[in-house]
């Protein structure tokens, strides 16, 4: 069993479409009696008192707004994605997946998103909605804050997790910790469906790296490379606009 030490609150800071729920079950196993039910208007962040001791994941925040809310010793690590990866999961998120029934953004986007082409869908993403998501990435690229990629983490899944609970103080033993990595597996998530092995219609997509490359055309390219093209090299995923 898990022999829980540590008594600073933890976050897990991240955009959308970088992995947050696989990385939310993989810290709820972890550090079950002290894991926060997350709320989707991040209320348990913004307006309930911080419990000193507990784990919230995933919260998708700007470093301004976190700051002012989060006033406790904590630890905390942060994931991101290739954005271009994370807007075409994104794009199929909007388009199909995600649910509306409480969410009146996502039917609005979704109305839009229905009324074009892919390429077309693609750039109003990157034109109107992007912005947020980029600015996520751009607020907590600084020193000393432990930032992990999510193709690394996918690349090396137990390593990346014995990271992130030495970085938090989450004291539990390997075999544990592997089990726990494995039983949340993207195989196991989708009731057995291989990383790449595309379901449009289900929240664990796709599951890869680099899937970006067969839905951007050279004017999606461009207007990418436009808005969001210096980040891609801030972020370390590619060395210029030459991509």
């Amino acid at each position: 069993m898990t022999t829980e030490t540590a008594t600073l609150a933890v976050f897990h800071i991240t955009h959308w479409k970088a992995g947050s729920q696989w990385v939310q079950k993989v810290m709820q196993r972890v550090a079950p009696a002290r894991y926060v039910e997350q709320r989707a208007d991040h209320s348990h962040v913004l307006k309930e008192a911080i419990r000193p001791d507990g784990v919230y994941s995933p919260v998708y925040m700007r470093r301004a707004a976190f700051e002012g809310a989060v006033k406790v010793p904590h630890k905390r690590f942060v994931v991101i994605r290739d954005l271009r990866d994370s807007l075409v999961s994104w794009y199929f998120s909007l388009k199909g997946s995600h649910g509306t029934e409480t969410n009146g953004v996502v039917r609005d986007v979704r109305t839009d998103l229905s009324k074009m082409e892919e390429g077309e869908g693609l750039r109003y993403l990157i034109r109107e909605r992007l912005a947020d998501m980029a600015g996520v990435q751009r607020d907590w690229l600084r020193p000393g804050e432990l930032v992990l990629r999510y193709e690394d983490m996918i690349a090396d899944e137990f390593g990346a997790f014995r990271r992130v609970c030495d970085h938090c103080e989450i004291a539990i033993g390997d075999a544990e910790l592997r089990q726990i990595v494995e039983a949340c597996t993207f195989e196991r998530l989708t009731g057995g469906r291989k990383r790449g092995e595309e379901s449009r219609g289900a929240h664990y997509r796709k599951g890869v790296a680099g899937d970006w490359r067969e839905h951007f055309d050279e004017t999606t390219k461009a207007a990418f490379k436009e808005r969001f093209g210096a980040l891609l090299v801030s972020t370390g995923y590619e060395r210029d606009d030459s991509w």
